[in-house]
């Protein structure tokens, strides 16, 4: 954790990290996601599971060919901690950039990270895209 950085901004930092490797479709994002045994992506559509590296280089390899790109604006992101764990409930948009247009959509995410060494690492990242009363 860099001097003066309280945990909160360095986790908000390592989410937003996310969307921009998710974005320019950098498979560095398994790095920065995988923590070791016990971690966990959950995604908002079934197959969206992975457990281990292995897995998370999948889920990339598909989301990455497909011709959309993804990234988040988050407009609530609220903080818990417990010790060595740290978790944020967020809400905000799912942007999906198409070749043609951009849409938003509603999207909610619990990440859980975990402090080792003095720093924070993701341990769970769940997302979905709540349906939209009426829609």
């Amino acid at each position: 954790m860099a001097a003066g950085r309280t945990d909160q901004e360095a986790v908000f930092a390592l989410m937003d990290r996310l969307g921009t490797l998710i974005f320019t479709r950098d498979m560095a994002v398994i790095d920065e996601l995988w923590s070791g045994a016990g971690f966990r992506l959950l995604g908002s559509e079934l197959p969206e599971d992975a457990r281990s590296r292995e897995e998370l280089a999948v889920f990339f390899a598909h989301l990455f060919a497909a011709p959309a790109r993804y990234r988040w604006e988050w407009g609530e992101r609220t903080v818990e901690h417990l010790g060595d764990l740290l978790w944020v409930c967020a809400k905000g948009d799912l942007i999906v950039s198409l070749p043609e247009q951009v849409r938003r959509k509603p999207y909610r995410a619990v990440c859980i990270f975990e402090r080792r060494g003095g720093r924070w690492l993701w341990r769970l990242f769940s997302g979905s895209e709540p349906v939209v009363p009426g829609a």
